[in-house]
């Protein structure tokens, strides 16, 4: 069996400590949009752009 490895996301994987909340409940408070990546918030989800994309434009939508 091969293992298929994404070095280039190994600084992510990597920089993640076990005390960190979690990220999807910390960027809608955050109040600095620019710098989490916020798009667009609406009282049922909100859209961010993924640091770390499979594809280039990668979006997310995550709801409340």
């Amino acid at each position: 069996m091969q293992n298929l490895n994404a070095f280039g996301r190994s600084k992510y994987v990597e920089s993640r400590k076990e005390s960190d909340p979690n990220p999807f409940i910390k960027i809608p408070i955050t109040g600095d949009e620019k710098a989490a990546l916020l798009l667009k918030k609406s009282e049922l989800c909100y859209l961010i752009l993924n640091k770390f994309p499979y594809n280039a434009g990668h979006l997310l939508v995550i709801p409340f």
